[in-house]
Parts: structure tokens; C-alpha cells; sequence
């Protein structure tokens, strides 16, 4: 049985009234059903409000989605995340009782000073999916963390939430984000046996897969970027004590160049840089088959027309994980 996980990085996706949307909710929602996604993890989008109209848009019969931000004072720093699933394939955790695991803000995590490590600016957003119980229900558990790390340290909400970064470049800051959500959220949350939905134990025992996704605002090296690189060791994180060999994926060049008066670009030369990825234990995912790719969408659904996509959809392509149980 397989399904297909995607990322989106949906640029400043933001909804007040109809007369405010600025995004073309019809070709998201078509590219989203035609890539036959089963979940989807957002970043960039801004409030509840975009969720339920793009939930809408799907088709809210088929499918549900979750909403929520990082605390913080600063709006930047509190850009939102989202999951959309399609609910005929896939469904929340339940305990016995059938109540629900909802997503959350993952703000429970230890970092090692003595290493370099600080807090995340913003914390990543968690959920854990199972099969639809029309799919025969319970046999393991897809967890996914949504993660965003942060661009630029020349951002007031790092004074804000006593972030110092005086000392670091924005790369090394980015870096450092990397090795937190890596090295200590990921595996924290991947071996994690039960939670407690409302006061209760999780209902199941099941093999358990997890993977961190998102817009990490770095590159690979296999990649056709020109900078902001994670290092080979960053790419290959390898836990001996913890029985894990960490890798993080995907290569192609996920977002636009920038907009440029009276420069038009064309799928050779339209791209930056490859900042969309998928991390995963390759050890614990031994024996099933993984594929990653990005969604053709500016090609495929604007002709390779960078500007009307930039403006319609966003500045990222999707990519998606292609996961199938064996």
C-alpha cells in the first residue's frame, strides 16, 4: 500500500475576505488532486481562514486539515503551518476512546549549549496520521514534522524571543536550526512510544514511520544551487548510539528566481535554489520503498510562466514522498 506526502511552501497565503484572496485557490487544489497527494504539509500559510477556503476548495467532503503557528511576538516569526489530508486514505490518531491526537507546536525539546545549539525561532508542527479505517485501519502510523526554518537572523522577532545570533551568519544560523530538528526534535519524537490524548494513552501499538518535511532554506551539495549548502555531515547524520542514520533528500531546485523588470525566465534558467526537503531514519524505513521528486507546476500548469505562478501559487514548487509498504 503506498501514499504520496507532500510539501508545499505556499508564500504568504493569507485570506480576510473574497476580496482580499490572492491566490489562485483553484489551480493549488488542482495540482494537489492531480499529483493524487494523501497529505500535504504547508508552510507560509497565515491564518485558519486560508486553510478552510483551500479545504473547501478540495472538496471538504474529502478532505480535513489542521492550522496552527509558533508562539511569538513577531509576525514573521509567527508564519503559520498547516496539514491537509485526504480523509478517505488517511486519519488522525485515536487513543481507545476514540479521541483524537491533534497536530501541535512542537515547543517541549532539549537543545546542547555545549555543542552550539540554541532554540529554534520557530518550532516545527507535528501530526500523526494512520490509514483510513476504510483502508483497514491501524496497521502503522506516518508521523510528520512540518518545519520552516528561518531565512534571515536580521529579523527583530530573534531579539524578541531572546534569540541572540550576534555571533553566527544567517547560513550558519540556518545550519544550526538544522542540527536542532535533526539531531534532537526528530529523533525525540520518531522514538516515541505513546501520547496522552486527553489525559489517555495512545490506543495502538504499531510500527511507527516518521519524517521531518518542509522549506529548510538550504541546499544539498547534489543539488544545482550555488550556495547556502548543509555540509556532507548535515546531509548523513549518523546516531551510532541511537541506532539511526539520519538522511535528508530531494535535490531538485524547488523555488523561483526573483522577479527581475523586464527579465523572463524559462524552465532552463527559471530556478534558485533546492531548499524543499524530506528527512528520514533510512535505517528504520529498510525494506520499503521510498521516491522523491518536485511537481512540475509551473510547466505543467502555466506553461512555464514564472510570473503568473509566483503571483497565482507561490515562490516553491511542491515536492512529494512516494512511500510504499511492502
Amino acid at each position: 500500500m503506498g501514499y504520496k506526502i507532500g510539501s508545499f511552501n505556499l508564500y504568504k497565503f493569507s485570506f480576510q475576505s473574497d476580496d482580499d484572496i490572492r491566490k489562485n485557490l483553484e489551480k493549488i487544489s488542482q495540482i494537489i488532486r492531480d499529483a493524487e497527494l494523501d497529505v500535504v504539509a504547508i508552510q507560509e500559510i497565515f491564518n485558519k481562514k486560508a486553510l478552510d477556503r483551500l479545504v473547501s476548495e478540495l472538496g471538504a467532503n474529502g478532505w480535513e486539515g489542521r492550522w496552527d503557528s509558533p508562539n511569538s511576538r513577531s509576525v514573521s516569526a509567527a508564519e503559520g503551518y498547516a496539514f491537509i489530508w485526504n480523509n478517505a486514505r488517511l486519519g488522525l490518531v485515536k487513543n481507545r476512546y476514540g479521541k483524537i491526537f491533534e497536530p501541535r507546536i512542537l515547543n517541549q525539546y532539549k537543545v546542547d549549549k555545549s555543542f552550539g545549539q540554541r532554540y529554534l525561532i520557530r518550532n516545527p508542527y507535528y501530526a500523526r496520521l494512520t490509514p483510513s479505517e476504510r483502508l483497514g485501519g491501524t496497521f502503522a502510523e506516518i508521523r510528520l514534522i512540518n518545519a520552516h526554518i528561518m531565512f534571515s537572523k536580521n529579523r527583530t522577532e530573534n531579539e524578541s524571543n531572546n534569540h541572540d545570533f550576534s555571533d553566527l551568519g544567517a547560513i550558519s544560523m540556518r545550519r544550526n536550526e538544522f542540527d536542532i530538528l535533526s539531531k534532537t526534535v526528530y529523533p525525540k519524537y520518531s522514538d516515541k512510544t505513546y501520547d496522552l490524548i486527553n489525559g489517555e494513552r495512545d490506543a495502538y501499538c504499531m510500527p511507527t514511520y516518521t519524517i521531518m518535511l518542509g522549506d529548510y532554506n538550504l541546499n544539498l551539495k547534489s543539488s544545482a544551487a550555488q550556495g547556502s549548502f548543509l555540509r556532507p555531515d548535515e546531509e548523513i547524520i549518523e546516531l551510532a548510539d541511537e541506532g539511526k542514520r539520519i538522511v535528508t533528500v530531494q535535490s531538485d531546485l524547488t523555488t523561483l528566481k526573483s522577479k527581475k523588470e523586464g527579465v523572463s525566465y524559462s524552465q532552463a534558467d527559471g530556478y534558485a535554489n533546492n531548499y524543499d526537503h524530506f528527512t528520514y531514519d533510512e535505517k528504520r524505513f529498510e525494506g520499503i520503498k521510498l521516491d522523491v521528486k518536485r511537481i512540475e507546476a509551473v510547466k505543467n500548469y502555466y506553461g512555464d510562466d514564472f510570473d503568473l505562478y509566483r503571483k497565482e501559487v507561490s515562490d516553491h514548487l511542491p515536492i512529494v514522498l512516494d512511500l510504499e509498504f511492502r
